[in-house]
């Protein structure tokens, strides 16, 4: 028996040091576990994380969300540039740190990446037409890059109308119109969504049905 345990407890060991060595990054808040309260630890704000990201690239955010990664209280952000590419940042919230970032994807990977499909089993046509129609209507669209309002600033107006932690923002079509929808949380545990119109930067009021 005793042996037995001495094996576990050697691949448990061996187990937990392997997840060690393949962490992306170290963040300064560690949360192994996630209590209640978990989003009042950020010291620093989304908005403050868009900022330090946005030194990065030139572009416009489209989703930012604060939440615990590899053990580490992060802000993880995706934005588009002019070029239509994606560049996604994890930001500490702790001091602002940029601990990972994923820049446009270069002519070379791309060709790679090209070359390695041509090389997998084809799909059947049908499910191979839904997925490529799936990714288009999920690709964000340069024309957000178009946009009378930040994201950082449709957060802080959405604060204004809920004061509290901005725990995620999302900007997103609604009929005709680009609307950032931030949801908030305050320290009683309450917690509101508010929609801001990418357009004027005000609290969007979608337009009633006739």
């Amino acid at each position: 028996m005793k042996k037995n345990l001495t094996v576990v407890c050697a691949a448990v060991l061996a187990v937990s040091l392997a997840s060690a060595e393949v962490l992306p990054y170290k963040g300064s808040i560690e949360m192994p576990q996630i209590e209640q309260d978990w989003f009042t630890e950020a010291a620093v704000s989304m908005e403050e994380a868009l900022a330090a990201a946005g030194a990065e690239f030139e572009g416009a955010f489209t989703s930012a969300k604060l939440e615990v990664k590899h053990g580490y209280l992060v802000h993880s952000l995706s934005g588009i540039d002019d070029a239509g590419a994606i560049h996604e940042f994890v930001v500490d919230a702790g001091n602002g740190d940029i601990l990972a970032g994923l820049p446009e994807e270069t002519e070379e990977e791309a060709e790679e990446e090209a070359a390695e499909a041509e090389e997998e089993e084809a799909e059947p046509e049908a499910e191979a037409e839904l997925e490529e129609a799936v990714a288009e209507e999920e690709k964000p669209r340069p024309e957000q890059l178009e946009l009378a309002t930040s994201m950082a600033d449709a957060i802080a107006a959405s604060l204004d109308e809920f004061n509290g932690f901005a725990l995620s923002c999302r900007l997103a079509k609604q009929g005709d119109d680009w609307v950032y929808t931030t949801v908030i949380a305050d320290k009683d545990f309450e917690t509101a969504t508010v929609l801001i119109d990418a357009a004027t930067g005000e609290v969007y009021e979608p337009e009633e049905e006739e």
